[in-house]
């Protein structure tokens, strides 16, 4: 016939075996709480010993996980009879013995799984413990300290990262494995004993799925220095950031330099971190990092160190594939005292006039008289920069400085020459600038093909008459003529206008070449 087996696990909750030898864990109320336990065959006995159950067949004793259900040990027994707990002593009998079961220490169970690289096993045995002496805490500290390394030499990176946050391991201990991230001139210490056998991180191979082992590590850096916790937020996920805050910033930049150089400015920018400068100049240096380099400077406010840097970047004297460009300094320059802009600028501008100029165009003092002066006599080497920059202040700063529009408008004279958008430039200047000095530029035009220019010069001197010859008489354009007085009557008032035109019927009527009158009245 079939038996049947029922044991007290706690206050109003039994394990009862049934059949197919599936043990059901049953509440007072008729409700399971728990997964069944697929138990062995030829089990008679059963008793509950936390966290385990064990049962007696004739041939042996079988010791089951209550977490997970399996077999976690076995013992031969022949002849097993009876078995129970008696003042809290595990007795079995058989026909002619009786023996105690007697627990191994903890300590000696998860060191025995640990040698046998069982981890899972060894997590779940001190997840069940109940100890609450600072030593036992810190012996079962370092067990999953242990544990969690040997996830890391099977190459389970997750669970390793997982298992040795909780185990709160000294954070020195995994970047000791590497290399490359490690301080040349670390005073660390590794513990005593070991906490693993793995020499260095090149004898790990990530499992598949697994992040490569230096993301694993910068990963892992982050969660401790919890950087991505919210601003303004006073919880805090862990405390072993407290006594090795320099030593895992530091190695989060290094990395962030191998995996995320874009962003290393704004990680090293963080009020909130603590670095060894040292140790990342030498870093820096090694790798010939040379930006990543000057941005330390900055931080540590050696700003011509650093603008140092970049200038010979700029030069091509040094190269970085990481250096962001000219643009990238000239907007570190434009926020400085005006005096690393004189100090830096020739240079920038020698390597691009273009970007070179938005060093004065958007200086924090670009509208200072004194700093608007040096910067044009700085611009005289510079043609096409001083160009852009007087484009700037009379159109866009609207200058009021005589000096700055007449030195645009000779520009403009001079490359109007090859450029016919400098021409165009030249005409919307003399038109809409009220600080020409118109005689000066009329001196300047002339003997030069730039006829349409001197005309609307005279046409700003009022001198329509003079104007409207050169266009009519002179070269015979009577389009262009027209579209000068467009162009004049746009900012006249109406007495002038009608100057304007008398001047103009005056020229059709009265021809200097007689002959020419009966076209010019057509006209």
């Amino acid at each position: 016939c079939t038996s049947y087996m029922i044991t007290r696990i706690q206050e109003k909750e039994f394990l009862v075996t049934g059949p197919g030898n599936l043990a059901i864990f049953v509440t007072g109320e008729g409700t399971s709480q728990r997964p069944p336990i697929q138990l062995t065959a030829n089990l008679y006995r059963i008793i509950y010993s936390n966290p385990y159950v064990i049962g007696l067949s004739p041939e042996s004793i079988l010791v089951y996980s209550l977490q997970d259900g399996k077999v976690k040990q076995g013992l031969s027994y022949p002849g097993g009879r009876c078995l129970g707990i008696y003042d809290g002593t595990i007795l079995v009998s058989a026909s002619s013995q009786m023996s105690a079961l007697l627990p191994i220490p903890w300590q000696t169970q998860a060191e025995n799984l640990l040698r046998n690289e069982n981890v899972s096993d060894v997590l779940e045995l001190l997840n069940s413990l109940h100890i609450s002496s600072d030593e036992a805490i810190s012996k079962a500290q370092v067990m999953r300290q242990r544990a969690g390394f040997v996830f890391l030499s099977k190459g389970q990176l997750t669970k390793a990262r997982e298992v040795l946050i909780q185990a709160r391991v000294d954070p020195r201990e995994i970047i000791a494995l590497y290399p490359d991230v490690r301080s040349p001139n670390s005073r660390f210490v590794p513990a005593t004993p070991p906490l693993h056998n793995i020499p260095d991180i090149s004898s790990v191979k990530p499992s598949e799925g697994e992040p490569d082992v230096h993301q694993f590590l910068l990963q892992y850096l982050l969660d401790i220095a919890d950087i991505e916790q919210v601003e303004g937020s006073t919880e805090t996920k862990n405390t072993i950031l407290e006594t090795h805050e320099e030593v895992v910033h530091t190695s989060i930049v290094k990395l962030y330099t191998f995996f995320y150089p874009e962003k290393v400015e704004q990680f090293l920018k963080k009020e909130t971190i603590l670095l060894d400068h040292e140790d990342l100049l030498e870093f820096f240096q090694n790798r010939d990092f040379l930006h990543f380099q000057a941005l330390l400077h900055e931080k540590l406010n050696e700003t011509k160190e650093s603008l140092s840097l970049w200038s010979s970047l700029i030069s091509g004297h040094s190269v970085d594939p990481f250096f962001p460009g000219i643009d990238f300094v000239v907007r570190k320059l434009c926020v400085l005292e005006a005096d690393y802009c004189w100090t830096y600028c020739h240079q920038i501008l020698e390597a691009d006039q273009i970007q070179g100029v938005n060093i004065f165009i958007k200086h924090q003092m670009a509208l200072d008289t004194e700093f608007i002066d040096t910067a044009l006599d700085i611009l005289r080497k510079f043609r096409d920069a001083r160009r852009i920059y007087l484009e700037h202040l009379v159109l866009v700063q609207k200058s009021q400085v005589e000096q700055h529009h007449n030195l645009l408008a000779l520009m403009l004279i001079e490359d109007c020459k090859n450029n016919s958008e400098s021409s165009e430039k030249l005409r919307n200047l003399i038109l809409s600038s009220n600080y020409l000095n118109m005689h000066f530029l009329l001196d300047k035009l002339r003997g030069t093909a730039l006829h349409y220019e001197s005309a609307i010069l005279l046409g700003r001197l009022s001198r329509y008459g003079e104007a409207l010859q050169l266009l009519i008489n002179q070269l015979g354009d009577h389009d262009l003529a027209q579209t000068f007085c467009d162009d004049i009557a746009k900012t006249l008032d109406r007495k002038a206008k009608e100057e304007l035109m008398f001047q103009l019927l005056s020229i059709y009527l009265n021809p200097v070449e007689p002959s020419k009158k009966e076209e010019f009245l057509v006209k």
